[in-house]
């Protein structure tokens, strides 16, 4: 999963603390989405493809269906997620 700290969640337009966004949750898009992202690396893995892309200065892994459309390395893409995507962890002081 992702573990997105506060500063990252604020960047990435979620509230306020820490969470955790599974990759399996994240939508590549050719525009739009809640945030611009550059394809940092492309894995196949059979029926499904895993990425790493930049937000910005924050890193999140995405994987997708192979049935939908691929993105090549370098490529601006959108990122998005349903809103029950973020799960908001428990940090202790």
């Amino acid at each position: 999963s992702n573990v997105i700290e506060p500063d990252a969640a604020a960047r990435l337009g979620l509230p306020p603390g820490a969470w955790s966004l599974r990759p399996e949750k994240i939508v590549l898009m050719a525009g739009g989405g809640r945030r611009m992202a550059r394809v940092e690396s492309l894995q196949y893995q059979g029926a499904n493809r895993r990425y790493v892309v930049h937000a910005g200065p924050d890193r999140l892994s995405v994987t997708n269906s192979a049935a939908e459309p691929a993105f090549a390395p370098g490529a601006e893409v959108g990122i998005d997620w349903p809103d029950d995507g973020p799960v908001r962890l428990e940090v202790d002081p």
